[in-house]
């Protein structure tokens, strides 16, 4: 891969997508969906979408259909869960615990 190792061409191509577009944001901010579609516009739209399959990049996989959800977490633990707890999901284990108010979208 041309003189260097594949996580580097991913740290380079990540650090030109920083340079390339237009949306400012600060270091480490946390993106909304707003702020993710503008990132997404500025690239080209046939490319796919790979997800780290952990946080030291070892290791990539596809998006794919049915992995982008609706969801509602916890801001201090950043734990996922639901906004309504129903009868099926109570059926499926879920309780109170698992209900959380602000709303997120989760990807993978």
């Amino acid at each position: 891969m041309g003189g260097c190792s594949f996580g580097e061409a991913i740290e380079i191509a990540m650090n030109k997508i920083e340079t390339v577009d237009e949306v400012e944001l600060e270091d480490n901010q946390v993106l909304t969906t707003k702020d993710l579609i503008k990132i997404l516009q500025k690239l080209p739209q046939d490319n796919p979408i790979l997800m780290s399959k952990d946080d030291e990049g070892n290791g990539f996989r596809y998006l794919r259909n049915g992995w982008v959800s609706r969801c509602t977490y916890d801001e201090q633990e950043i734990n996922v869960g639901i906004s309504e707890l129903t009868n099926d999901l109570i059926e499926h284990g879920y309780s109170e615990e698992d209900v959380y108010e602000n709303p997120c979208i989760v990807l993978g």
